[in-house]
């Protein structure tokens, strides 16, 4: 029960943040500006989430719209460290049965 639980809430996180980032890339293809209070805090967040990728990919410039390269290539890397850290969660807390157990305990 506790590794469903525990599971549940990463899932949860782990869709929150993908959303934030399919936001920003939304916000910068828009050109919004950064002073409005939801894209301020949108911003924020995802380059909490995006530091060292933003020193990495810088926004690629286009006629009049930019595509946020790093909050792409965070996407598919947030969606990818989730997708291998739910299949090994799942192999060491699930068992055959498809019951969560930890610890011998259901």
């Amino acid at each position: 029960m506790l590794a469903k639980l525990l599971l549940g809430i990463i899932k949860t996180a782990a869709n929150l943040i993908e959303m934030l980032f399919v936001a920003r890339i939304i916000l910068k293809f828009l050109n919004a500006s950064g002073s409005s209070g939801l894209v301020a805090f949108v911003y924020d967040w995802t380059d909490y989430f995006l530091g060292p990728v933003l020193q990495i990919f810088p926004t690629l410039p286009t006629i009049g719209y930019g595509i946020d390269s790093a909050a792409v290539v965070g996407l598919v890397a947030y969606a990818l460290a989730y997708l291998i850290f739910g299949k090994i969660f799942k192999l060491f807390f699930v068992a055959k049965t498809g019951m969560y157990m930890v610890d011998g305990y259901q």
